[in-house]
């Protein structure tokens, strides 16, 4: 199976950059913890009502759109498209009322379309860290969620074998904050042209965050 990581694109990479912030406020619930060791696993959740400032960086809005938490924002279009194609891995949609717009470009013209926050699922699936080239500072790391430590780099992705159970769009245990999708959810995005969704092969993605390591 071959498996994608969904981006946040930056705000001068493409044509419908989209991204958005909780209003002041806002409530926000517990964030979420490994039941065997009591590590955090994610950040903490925004609740309903979902109420947001939206911003536009290009001259189209996305259909998907990102913010400083786990969630995601999805279109209508795209909420429609993933349930009647059976896709799975979003655990919860709410309505988000738009209280402000900034349109970052004079070109954005017309209203954002309707969006949902949408919450994505914590499966059973686990990195493989040896073959995902991953580096961490000292740190016992737990059988459970995979976390330990500080994770310095990951070369690229792969999940060990027989630990995915089929989600379309997911997190994976020991790398958290990595939003990773199916072949069945790129193909659909793909066909029907997504906006703002960047998707990346699993095998080429990774990150540095102790560049000062090699200099």
């Amino acid at each position: 199976m071959t498996f994608f990581v969904l981006q946040n694109p930056k705000a001068d990479s493409g044509d419908a950059v989209s991204d958005f912030l909780p209003i002041d406020g806002a409530p926000i619930g517990d964030a979420p913890r490994c039941d065997v060791c009591g590590k955090y696993v994610g950040m903490c959740p925004l609740l309903p009502p979902v109420r947001i400032e939206l911003d536009g960086w290009g001259s189209s809005w996305g259909d998907i759109a990102f913010g400083p938490g786990d969630q995601v924002l999805i279109s209508q279009r795209l909420k429609e498209a993933v349930a009647e194609a059976g896709l799975n891995g979003f655990t919860s949609l709410d309505l988000a009322e738009v209280v402000k717009v900034r349109r970052r470009r004079k070109s954005l013209s017309g209203n954002p379309p309707d969006y949902w926050l949408a919450a994505v699922v914590r499966s059973k699936a686990m990195l493989e860290e040896g073959a995902s080239g991953l580096e961490r500072d000292v740190g016992g790391v737990c059988s459970t969620c995979g976390l330990g430590g500080v994770i310095k780099r990951v070369r690229r992705v792969v999940l060990q074998p027989d630990t995915w159970s089929g989600e379309d769009i997911f997190f994976a245990r020991g790398l958290p904050g990595t939003i990773l999708t199916s072949e069945r959810f790129k193909s659909l995005c793909n066909a029907l042209g997504i906006a703002n969704c960047s998707l990346v092969g699993a095998e080429t993605f990774g990150f540095d965050h102790y560049p000062q390591d090699f200099r």
